[in-house]
């Protein structure tokens, strides 16, 4: 009995062809209009939101020491600017590290949970690093997008994070290649959603200054990585304060 031939695997492998970016992301006043903004309740995404007026905020909680201010934050920063927010708690925790996890590293021989899980042999590029956090947080509010509409009914189709042009010269997901990829790779996914910095090549500064964001906005954001207070003694507070004072509300 014969057989029909077998058909080569890569003549039925299905081919993806992303088309590479053509033009930077718009920081127009309706370039939020299909989008969902990652607010962290931070000055930076508190100006994004200012400038950008999203279709959706979405604030996370995933296991954050200071959770509990980020959202009181976001919330108000999102009812003061009249923009619909939801927030999604989804426990991290246990893929933490760094200030926004606990004080000081776990024992070296084993993690709280026991599972023995340690970043002994892993560079940290800073003393707030949370493994793969950005991309998490980005991966998070585009399935969380999916189905979700403005308010004239059209889908959502951006997922935009405030990430500054400092940023990149702290974590490697600060840098514009990694949201390149990033877009990539979302974008070929269910629903096509777009990831977007489209602040990338401003300074905080720049963007609080472009945005028009004013002290009665900015007073309700929280930057501490420690807790629901803050600490003064934290690379969030210290960002936060010189950038007010860069932007002379705030002084010694």
């Amino acid at each position: 009995m014969r057989h029909a031939p077998v058909q080569p695997i890569a003549s039925v492998r299905r081919v993806w062809v992303i088309e590479p970016r053509v033009s930077e992301p718009s920081l127009a006043p309706d370039a939020g209009k299909d989008a969902v903004l990652l607010l962290s309740g931070g000055i930076d995404s508190a100006a994004l939101a200012s400038l950008v007026r999203p279709a959706w905020a979405l604030v996370v909680d995933y296991g954050q020491r200071p959770a509990v201010a980020e959202v009181r934050a976001a919330r108000a920063i999102a009812g003061h600017l009249g923009i619909r927010i939801a927030q999604l708690t989804v426990d991290l925790a246990s893929v933490g590290s760094g200030l926004l996890l606990r004080e000081s590293p776990p024992d070296s021989s084993a993690d709280e949970d026991g599972s023995g899980r340690t970043f002994a042999n892993v560079p940290s590029p800073s003393p707030e690093w949370w493994p793969l956090r950005n991309q998490l947080l980005c991966t998070l509010a585009a399935a969380w997008a999916l189905g979700r509409t403005s308010k004239d009914g059209a889908p959502l189709r951006q997922v935009l994070t405030a990430t500054v042009q400092s940023d990149g010269a702290r974590h490697v997901d600060g840098t514009l290649a990694f949201y390149d990829a990033l877009d990539c790779v979302t974008r070929m996914q269910e629903g096509g959603i777009a990831v977007r910095a489209p602040a990338i090549h401003l300074s905080a500064v720049e963007l609080v200054t472009v945005s028009g964001a004013d002290e009665g906005l900015l007073g309700w954001t929280h930057s501490c990585h420690r807790s629901e207070s803050p600490c003064a003694a934290c690379p969030g507070c210290w960002k936060r304060e010189q950038v007010l004072m860069d932007l002379k509300m705030l002084s010694h």
